[in-house]
C-alpha cells in the first residue's frame, strides 16, 4: 500500500522543527498529505500527585505556568506550520506534498493514538527530557493502540530518509508487521540489507526476507551476525547501521506488558535512546 497521509505530532519543544523536517520529507519524497498535529494539553491534567502540604496558592501558580509554556509551545508549533508553508507557496503543486495544521486539547498520548488509525505513517521527534508532552508515553501508545507504523526522528536533522536501509529481523510477528509497512520505502531505497543478529532462540533468516522481497521485486542482501552474550541485539543493529551509513532502520517494537500497557525492551529502548537516523517501528 502507497504512503498517501502522514500524520506529523510537533510538541512545539526543542525537537519540532527536526520532526517536522523529516515528516515533511517522507511526504514530499511520497507525493503525500502531511497533517501536523500539536496537542495542547490540559494545564490542570499536568499537575503532579501532590501532599496535603501543598497550598491553593501554590497550586494555582503551578497551573498557570503549565499553562503559559502551553500557549507558548502552541504558538511555537503554528509559526512552525505558517513558515513551512510560507516556504512552499512557490513550489508547484504537482508532484510535491500538501500540508495542514491541526490542533486539538488533551493527553498527547490518547490523542496521537487515534489519529494515527487514520494516517499511514505517524511521525514523531525522539524524546527529550525538555518537552512538557509525555513523548516516551506517546511514543508507545502510538505503537500500541494505533495499529499504524511509526517512524521516530534522530535529534539531530537528518540530509535523507530511505535511500540506504536497514531492516532487523528476527522472524517475530513484530518484525513481520514493520517489514510489510516498510514496503514502500524498500521498494525505493538504492541499497538494502536485510540484519539478523543470531542468538540461540531466533527463529528466522534473513536469506528467507530476501526470497519474499524478490516477489515484489525488490533487491536485498542477507546478513547475519552473531550475538556474542544476551542483550546485544540494540548494539549490534547501530553498529551495522553505522558501518553501512544507513539513514533508515526498520525494526519490530518489542516489550512485555504491565497491566495491558507496553513496556519497550531492551533492544527497544537501546536503538530509541541511541540511533542518530530515523527508526520505522511497528508493533
Amino acid at each position: 500500500m502507497a504512503i498517501r497521509v502522514i500524520l506529523g505530532l510537533i510538541d512545539g519543544g526543542p525537537a519540532t522543527e527536526t520532526a517536522a523536517a523529516a515528516a515533511l520529507a517522507v511526504a514530499d519524497s511520497f507525493d503525500a498529505h502531511l497533517q501536523l498535529l500539536h496537542v495542547r494539553p490540559d494545564p490542570e491534567s499536568l499537575v503532579p500527585m501532590i501532599g496535603e502540604g501543598m497550598s491553593g496558592v501554590m497550586l494555582d501558580q503551578m497551573v498557570e505556568g503549565f499553562r503559559t509554556e502551553s500557549l507558548e509551545r502552541s504558538a511555537a508549533a503554528r509559526r512552525l506550520y505558517e513558515t513551512l508553508s510560507a516556504r512552499r507557496a512557490g513550489v508547484p503543486a504537482d508532484g510535491k506534498a500538501t500540508i495542514a495544521f491541526r490542533e486539538e486539547e488533551g493527553r498527547e498520548d490518547e490523542v496521537a493514538a487515534r489519529l494515527s488509525r487514520l494516517h499511514d505513517l505517524t511521525v514523531l521527534a525522539r524524546a527529550d527530557r525538555q518537552s512538557t508532552a509525555p513523548s516516551s508515553v506517546t511514543l508507545e501508545s502510538v505503537l500500541l493502540h494505533s495499529g499504524r507504523p511509526l517512524l521516530v526522528a534522530p535529534s539531530e536533522p537528518v540530509r535523507s530518509i530511505g535511500r540506504k536501509v536497514v531492516v532487523a529481523w528476527n522472524g517475530k510477528m513484530q518484525a513481520a508487521r514493520a517489514l510489510g509497512a516498510s514496503l514502500p520505502f524498500l521498494a525505493r531505497a538504492e541499497t538494502l540489507t536485510i540484519l539478523t543478529a543470531v542468538e540461540s532462540h531466533t527463529p528466522g533468516r534473513p536469506g528467507d526476507v530476501v526470497r519474499y522481497l524478490s516477489w515484489h521485486g525488490i533487491r536485498a542482501e542477507a546478513v547475519e551476525a552473531p550475538a556474542q552474550s544476551p542483550g546485544k541485539v540494540g548494539q549490534i543493529l547501530l553498529d551495522h547501521v553505522a558501518q553501512a551509513g544507513a539513514d533508515l532502520l526498520v525494526m519490530g517494537a518489542y516489550g512485555h506488558s504491565r497491566l495491558k500497557e507496553m513496556i519497550l525492551g531492551g533492544a527497544t529502548r537501546e536503538v530509541l535512546g541511541h540511533a542518530t537516523l530515523p527508526v520505522l517501528m511497528a508493533h
